[in-house]
C-alpha cells in the first residue's frame, strides 16, 4: 500500500505532493516533488502495478556495482568444462571488469544500450577480436540479467547491442594422399596419431586422454569417455565436449598400426603419451612435430618445383584441428549419412554438423536428383513420363 500527502515548500510556500510507499524489498521510502495530487496518485498506481508484474526495482539494489554481478556470473561453474571456466574468467578480467566493475547497475540501465555499444567499440579499438567481443558481451549480458532477476534493474541494457560479425575461417580438407604425405613426413612416433585424427575425427583433447582399455582392436571401436585440456599451464582431465560419451570406429587399414600402438600397454596407459610421459600437450606437439612436418613437406615440394620447372602447389596450410575437419570431409565423400558423422564427431546435434560443414553439402540437392534418376531408370522407362504427342 502507499499513501499520498501534501506538504509546503519552505522557500516558496508552494504545495507539493509526496508518496509514501514500500520498495520491492519492503523498505519504507518516499517519492517527493509531485506538483499535483493526480501526478502523485498516478505514480503510486504505476509503482504498484510494477510491483505486481515484477518490473519494480529496489532503490538500494540499483546502487550495487555491475562488477559484483559479473563475479557472481563468472563464479557459476556448474556444467562447465575447466577450459570454459578459465576462458570466461580471463575474458571477464581483461575486457569486462575494467570498464564495468565500478559502475552501478542503476547507471548502467540509465545509460542504456548506447553505452554498451560505446564499450564494444572501445574494446574493438583495443584489438579485441570479434569472437572475443561476442564472448565479453555475453558475460556482460548474463551478468546484467542477474541484476534484472534480483530486481536491481528492470531492463537489461546489454540487450540489442550491436556486435561485430565473426568471419569464419574456411575449413581446410586433406585428401587421402595428403593425409599419407603428412603421416610420412612427421616423426614416426606420431604417424598413427595423424591417422586417428584424420579418419576418426577425435578432438585433440579426446585423443590425448585416450587410454588403451578404451580401444577394442577386435571390433575396431574407440570409446571416447574423457578429454584433457590445458588450463593455466596444467593439464586438466574431464568429460568430452557437450558431455557426450560416444564410440567411433577406425578403418580396417589401421588394424596393424593400432595394434602396434597398443603393444605392451596396460589398460590404464595412454595410447598416445608425451615423449617424457603424461598427456600430449597440443601446443608443444604442434610446434615440435606438426609444424615441423609441414615445413619439410613444403621444402620437398619447393625442391620438386625447382627440379621440374613446374608449379607445385604448397601443402595445405592446416592446423591440427583441420584433421578433424578432414575426417568429416572424407566421411561425406565415402557416403556416410549426416547422423553417423554427427555421432563420430560428438556434435550436440545433426543440425550443428550441417551448420559447421555446410560447404561439404553444397551439391547435395543435385546428388539427390542424380540418385533418384539412377534408381528409377532401373524400374521405370523414362518414356513413361514423356507427354503423348
Amino acid at each position: 500500500m502507499s499513501t499520498t500527502e501534501s506538504y509546503t515548500l519552505k522557500k516558496s510556500g508552494k504545495t507539493r505532493y509526496r508518496v509514501r510507499y514500500r520498495t520491492v524489498d519492503n523498505r519504507p521510502t518516499v517519492k517527493s516533488s509531485f506538483e499535483t495530487k493526480e501526478e502523485a496518485a498516478a505514480w503510486a498506481a504505476t509503482h504498484l502495478l510494477a510491483k505486481r508484474n515484477g518490473t519494480a526495482t529496489s532503490p538500494a539494489r540499483r546502487k550495487l556495482l555491475v562488477g559484483s554481478f559479473v563475479q557472481l556470473h563468472v563464479n557459476r561453474t556448474v556444467g562447465l568444462s575447466p577450459s570454459t571456466i578459465a576462458n570466461r574468467q580471463s575474458i571477464a578480467g581483461t575486457w569486462v571488469l575494467p570498464d564495468w566493475a565500478n559502475k552501478t547497475v542503476g547507471n548502467a540501465e540509465k545509460d542504456g544500450t548506447a553505452d554498451v555499444n560505446r564499450w564494444i567499440e572501445k574494446i574493438a579499438r583495443e584489438n579485441a577480436q570479434p569472437d572475443t567481443i561476442q564472448k565479453a558481451h555475453g558475460i556482460l549480458l548474463a551478468s546484467l540479467q542477474l541484476a534484472v532477476g534480483s530486481r536491481a534493474i528492470a531492463v537489461n541494457p546489454a540487450t540489442g547491442a550491436t556486435l561485430p560479425k565473426i568471419v569464419k575461417r574456411l575449413h581446410e580438407y586433406l585428401t587421402h594422399e595428403e593425409v599419407a604425405e603428412l603421416g610420412a613426413a612427421i616423426d614416426p612416433r606420431w604417424k598413427t596419431l595423424i591417422a586417428v585424427l584424420a579418419y576418426c575425427g577425435l578432438r585433440f583433447g579426446e585423443l590425448s586422454a585416450l587410454r588403451a582399455g578404451q580401444v577394442d582392436l577386435v571390433t575396431r571401436r574407440i570409446h571416447i569417455v574423457r578429454s584433457v585440456t590445458s588450463v593455466a599451464g596444467h593439464m586438466v582431465e574431464g568429460l568430452p565436449k557437450f558431455h557426450k560419451l560416444r564410440k567411433v570406429y577406425f578403418p580396417a587399414f589401421l588394424d596393424d598400426a593400432m595394434a602396434s600402438q597398443l603393444e605392451g600397454k596396460g589398460r590404464a596407459d595412454l595410447v598416445f603419451a608425451a615423449p617424457r610421459g603424461g598427456f600430449v600437450r597440443l601446443d608443444d606437439w604442434r610446434r615440435r612435430a606438426f609444424n615441423q612436418a609441414k615445413v619439410e613437406l613444403n621444402s620437398d615440394r619447393a625442391k620438386r618445383a625447382k627440379a621440374t620447372g613446374l608449379f607445385v602447389e604448397p601443402f595445405p596450410a592446416i592446423t591440427p584441428h583441420d584433421l578433424r575437419h578432414t575426417a568429416a570431409s572424407l566421411s561425406v565423400s565415402a557416403g556416410a549419412n549426416i547422423k553417423a558423422i554427427q555421432i563420430m564427431l560428438g556434435h550436440a546435434s545433426a543440425a550443428m554438423t550441417l551448420d559447421v560443414y555446410a560447404d561439404l553439402f553444397d551439391n547435395d540437392e543435385e546428388s539427390v536428383a542424380i540418385a533418384l534418376n539412377g534408381q528409377a531408370i532401373g524400374q521405370i522407362s523414362p518414356s513413361f513420363w514423356t507427354p503423348a504427342s
